[in-house]
């Protein structure tokens, strides 16, 4: 009953134009979105089952290569602040001597790898020592190396495959440079 009374409000209007109720005022949602052929239907779910996994791969490996590449600086800086200590000597008043070894490793590189996160029993074959830098004009240096390894999370490879060994070499000339001819 209402909807006949609306109607014939409509009707008694003379600007406004009668409608055909046979037309649609606007398309239906499943055939605005779902438009081509029946066979396309799922085609982007589809693509996108396949692309989102490789994607994911490149996005993890990158992430690893870059951790990888993070740690390796770490190594070459904790080394570096370890040679860098190791040529100066420690006290002027104290008879100018020089570091030793021992107290290098502990006090400057180890702190060093620790304050990055890095497990400092993993370190491999750790080096230090006084040697000729360049034999042909007598510069002794001091050069701090070792390795540390690191598994590279590749998504889909075996792990033997993905386990890296990194490593470190750094050398410094001698702050004071000795007169006798021989490298300490």
């Amino acid at each position: 009953m209402k909807s006949n009374w609306i109607q014939h409000l409509r009707r008694a209007e003379p600007d406004e134009p009668e409608r055909d109720s046979t037309r649609s005022r606007k398309p239906r949602r499943s055939q605005s979105l779902r438009g081509g052929r029946p066979a396309e239907r799922g085609a982007e779910i589809l693509e996108a089952a396949l692309a989102i996994p490789v994607l994911l791969l490149i996005v993890f490996t990158l992430y690893s290569f870059a951790r990888g590449w993070d740690i390796h600086e770490t190594m070459t800086r904790a080394a570096r602040e370890g040679v860098r200590q190791a040529v100066t000597t420690n006290c002027a008043t104290c008879g100018n001597t020089y570091y030793t070894n021992d107290y290098v490793q502990n006090q400057f590189v180890f702190p060093a790898l620790a304050a990055a996160g890095l497990d400092t029993s993993q370190v491999e074959n750790y080096t230090q020592g006084y040697a000729w830098l360049d034999t042909a004009h007598q510069v002794c240096g001091v050069y701090v190396s070792f390795k540390y390894p690191y598994q590279l999370m590749v998504p889909f490879t075996p792990a033997p495959v993905t386990k890296l060994t990194l490593e470190t070499d750094v050398q410094m000339r001698l702050e004071n440079q000795p007169n006798d001819g021989g490298c300490p």
